[in-house]
């Protein structure tokens, strides 16, 4: 009897975890409308080789697919990633890491590794400033923290969570704008070849966003809702990042993503599974009560 639970149990368990598994080293087909935040210029300078750039953050529409399952998983994915763009449509091959993944966090990730990052001081527009705690807080901050923040930050647009637009979306509300400069701002490494955005202009509400992201790292990651919340976000990676010597400038940029939801024919699969957990339960217990 007790060998016969434990073998339906570790079934149910087996197949429980096949509808919570999130692909990983898969690939990335950006198909969708997007969310677009503003419009940011970029420069190359003091890289004279770099050229300026303009272009939008925000969230994009696409599909993962787990390659080797090929098993679709809809998602939304949002940039984390100022010096590095992607074109739409696209197709490519990604890495997906949950946060704080331990080895596959440090060398999938294309900051997960990095130790070093310009102050966040030097990234505000003239005349801006932040008080010094908020500066000590992010300056501090491990590569680690600086994904929780901007998932943190990511959580707080005001389309997150919100299903993918039917058409192309454009914010440039002070909100939107803030939360996305205040990502770029956290998640910018020294090794970086282009300066992140710096003009009024582009900087919506960034020295609240900014100071939310620090008085929510120091107050609240650790909380229980805090850790629920970041369970929910994974990193995706260009490919090839991993094994890169410089995987600050390798590939497309990077998203954030929450589990994603998976197309009807896995709930399919899901349901053909639990039938047989349920079919095998109620055969044995029949056969017990004939036994009796």
């Amino acid at each position: 009897m007790i060998n016969s639970l434990f073998k339906q149990t570790a079934l149910f368990v087996f197949v429980a975890g096949l509808a919570a598994a999130y692909p990983g080293a898969d690939t990335l087909d950006l198909n969708g409308n997007a969310n677009f935040v503003g419009t940011f210029t970029i420069s190359g300078a003091p890289h004279s080789n770099e050229p300026t750039v303009s272009g939008y953050g925000g969230g994009f529409a696409g599909t993962i697919v787990n390659n080797a399952t090929n098993q679709s998983y809809l998602a939304e994915l949002f940039c984390v990633d100022f010096s590095n763009d992607v074109s739409l449509p696209s197709t490519n091959s990604v890495n997906v890491t949950p946060i704080a993944a331990g080895t596959q966090f440090t060398d999938d990730t294309r900051f997960g590794d990095v130790t070093s990052w310009r102050p966040v001081q030097d990234y505000l527009p003239g005349g801006l400033t932040l008080s010094t705690s908020v500066e000590n807080i992010i300056n501090d901050a491990t590569a680690l923290q600086r994904y929780e923040m901007a998932a943190y930050l990511v959580s707080n647009y005001r389309f997150f969570s919100q299903a993918s637009p039917s058409s192309d979306s454009y914010y440039s509300d002070a909100t939107n704008r803030g939360i996305q400069s205040a990502i770029w701002a956290i998640l910018d490494p020294t090794s970086d070849l282009y300066l992140p955005p710096s003009s009024r202009s582009d900087s919506g509400n960034l020295i609240l966003w900014l100071t939310n992201a620090a008085d929510w790292l120091s107050q609240d990651a650790n909380t229980a809702a805090g850790e629920q919340l970041l369970s929910q976000f994974r990193i995706v990676s260009d490919a090839q990042i991993a094994g890169s010597a410089n995987p600050t400038q390798v590939g497309i940029q990077e998203f954030l993503t929450v589990d994603p939801v998976p197309e009807p024919r896995f709930y399919a699969v899901l349901a053909v599974a639990l039938a047989g957990v349920l079919w095998a339960a109620r055969r044995k217990r029949k056969g017990a009560q004939a036994t009796v």
